[in-house]
């Protein structure tokens, strides 16, 4: 009986310390938009330079992360459709990425450019508003332009971590399948 009190002890010592050194999750995410459904217009232009490249002069937008303030985002493409895509402001807050794919597709003199991201590189203040953690997830992001001028950008940027179990869930679960050894072994003998 001491060797059953003294094992089940050394688990929950064990899973307490689990608990305590196992960082917790802190995802964020950022929000960036222009035109409908944002309050600002779009500024800028997408020029299109052959098959799926496109570059930009830079697409104004405003963020969720910094609140009011503007953001430029430029991005460039080869002809198959990858390239790379930047987003700063002018207090050097930025995050830039790879495009790895690019569609597009039109309606009437509308045109919609989707792009996948992986996310690459982030200043401090981006990286701690994805909780930590520099946002190298995987984005879509839109891009609606007509006669050249962009009418509307939409843009959700996750933080890159998959979700880490939080440490009181470790515990709870950790001292209920003690729980359940316990009592499989207490039926048993």
């Amino acid at each position: 009986m001491v060797k059953a009190i003294a094992k089940a002890g050394l688990a929950t010592a064990c899973l307490f310390m689990l608990a305590v050194f196992v960082p917790q999750a802190h995802a964020g995410s950022i929000d960036f938009a222009c035109g409908a459904p944002a309050t600002n217009l779009c500024t800028g232009t997408v020029s299109g330079t052959g098959g799926l490249g496109f570059t930009t002069s830079g697409i104004g937008m405003q963020s969720s992360f910094d609140g009011t303030e503007a953001f430029t985002t430029t991005f460039t493409t080869n002809s198959t459709g990858m390239g790379s895509i930047t987003i700063s402001d002018t207090d050097g807050d930025s995050i830039t990425g790879t495009i790895s794919a690019t569609s597009e597709s039109s309606f009437g003199g509308d045109e919609t450019l989707t792009f996948n991201v992986t996310w690459t590189t982030a200043s401090s203040n981006v990286e701690a508003a994805l909780g930590g953690t520099m946002g190298s997830g995987q984005s879509t992001i839109h891009f609606m332009t007509s006669n050249g001028a962009a009418d509307s950008t939409d843009m959700h940027i996750n933080s890159a971590t998959s979700p880490t179990p939080e440490p009181s869930t470790l515990l709870l679960l950790g001292t209920g399948l003690l729980g359940v050894g316990l009592a499989f072994r207490r039926y048993a003998c």
